[in-house]
């Protein structure tokens, strides 16, 4: 998968976005619209970018700038649309892959707050963070795809607790 933006650096957002399955039809339509923007100076607000992956999921964690804004007709848009709740509370903790390497960083935030050597350790501390925010732990694949998801932030109504009780009694 390929995806062509043309990125509005001043205002923060897309004004081209094109996806392809052919790698030869990507790159022409790159050069295109290089062309097509040549005419900025090299202060430009615009900036060209072709983006290739395995799947929209891995370009979302590794180019998350790029996709704000996408129109709701994007296939990308659509996968990202599913997702995007993941993201939304500003203390989750996602463990994702950093190169050769692990990292944890906050939802929505462009960079890791810390890196490790393996995605055990990342995992561990990625949990204990978590935990102590009362958020949710997204931990994710090497492809960038979600693996596993918990959530810290509580049971409303906690197992053995006189809530439940009084709910149970209330069904019984």
């Amino acid at each position: 998968m390929n995806v062509l933006i043309v990125f509005d650096k001043k205002n923060a957002k897309q004004v081209k976005l094109e996806e392809f399955d052919d790698d030869r039809e990507a790159i022409e339509a790159y050069n295109e619209a290089e062309r097509e923007y040549e005419h900025f100076d090299s202060d430009s607000d615009y900036e060209v970018v072709l983006l290739g992956a395995d799947s929209a999921g891995v370009l979302q964690f590794t180019h998350p700038g790029y996709f704000l804004g996408f129109g709701s007709d994007s296939t990308v848009a659509q996968v990202m649309g599913e997702t995007l709740g993941l993201w939304i509370r500003e203390n989750n903790v996602h463990t994702v892959p950093f190169g050769n390497r692990w990292a944890n960083r906050r939802a929505g935030a462009a960079a890791p707050y810390e890196k490790f050597e393996t995605k055990q350790a990342a995992v561990v501390a990625g949990r204990q963070q978590a935990e102590a925010d009362r958020a949710e732990h997204i931990i994710h694949n090497r492809d960038g795809s979600i693996g596993e998801r918990k959530s810290y932030m509580g049971d409303p109504l906690p197992l053995g607790s006189q809530a439940e009780s009084a709910l149970a009694s209330d069904i019984a």
